[in-house]
């Protein structure tokens, strides 16, 4: 379970806001559980618990199921207006469908928040089923995924330092492809039989806010078509993204001054 809710000095500003976020995080990792069931895999009373299920349930965040609880479905308008409101999503969304479509694989969407990656989005081209479980909305470590090693690869050594030792780096780095030269990454999955390109989306300045990257089978996604053929629909896909957002960028700045 990621803890975000630390003050730093290991205390927390809303205790009871606190163990309504444990609580929603022990349905999702494993519900549908039992009152009992949650309190033993928390550090709080059943009479504490009990209170904020009742409250979460009265809000549409929890339901209850004969004796169990689960995640209310509320969650998932609250994450799709969430990613409706991020410019990367509105932008790149059409652009990936494109993608997807013209080289008939899977083509996924990675947001850069708080030193996380998280899939917002992903498109399946050539009526091609998923080649692996895309975890939409999981907080992923950047150096986990293919999408997020191309963000680690636009960072300045001393910030991707947080998140990866040198000495990992290095290893990654000596994997990569010839064409890491061009920011971009390609990694291998064994257990799925698939490979990835990832390729960071850099905001003006420069800086990764996002990945786009291409999943398919090793036997479609090898050779020339990999390194070249999709490559450069990787990089055309990954220009047009930043290109709309500097215009996006300046259309908001535009109505802001008017």
């Amino acid at each position: 379970m990621t803890d975000r809710t630390d003050d730093g000095d290991g205390g927390y500003a809303v205790k009871s806001v606190k163990t309504s976020y444990d609580i929603v995080e022990v349905l999702r990792a494993q519900g549908p559980l039992r009152l009992s069931e949650i309190v033993a895999e928390l550090d709080v009373t059943k009479g504490a618990v009990h209170q904020h299920l009742q409250t979460l349930q009265r809000l549409g965040y929890v339901i209850k199921q004969d004796t169990r609880y689960t995640l209310g479905l509320q969650y998932l308008e609250l994450g799709d207006v969430t990613r409706k409101r991020h410019p990367v999503y509105e932008v790149a969304k059409r652009e990936l469908r494109k993608l997807a479509k013209t080289c008939g694989e899977t083509a996924t969407l990675m947001i850069l928040e708080d030193g996380d990656g998280i899939y917002v989005f992903h498109s399946t081209g050539g009526g091609k089923d998923l080649p692996r479980q895309i975890p939409l909305g999981e907080r992923i470590p950047l150096v986990e995924s293919v999408p997020g090693r191309s963000i680690l690869s636009e960072l300045p050594p001393g910030e991707r330092q947080t998140h990866v030792s040198d000495d990992t780096w290095e290893e990654i780095e000596q994997n990569q492809s010839e064409i890491q030269g061009q920011s971009l990454v390609i990694g291998h999955d064994r257990e799925t039989e698939t490979n990835t390109i990832g390729r960071a989306i850099l905001n003006d300045e420069g800086q990764p806010i996002g990945a786009i990257s291409i999943v398919g089978s090793v036997d479609e996604l090898r050779g020339r078509r990999l390194s070249e053929d999709v490559v450069g629909m990787v990089v055309n896909t990954v220009r047009s993204i930043q290109m709309q957002l500097t215009n996006y960028g300046s259309e908001t700045e535009s109505m802001t001054s008017e």
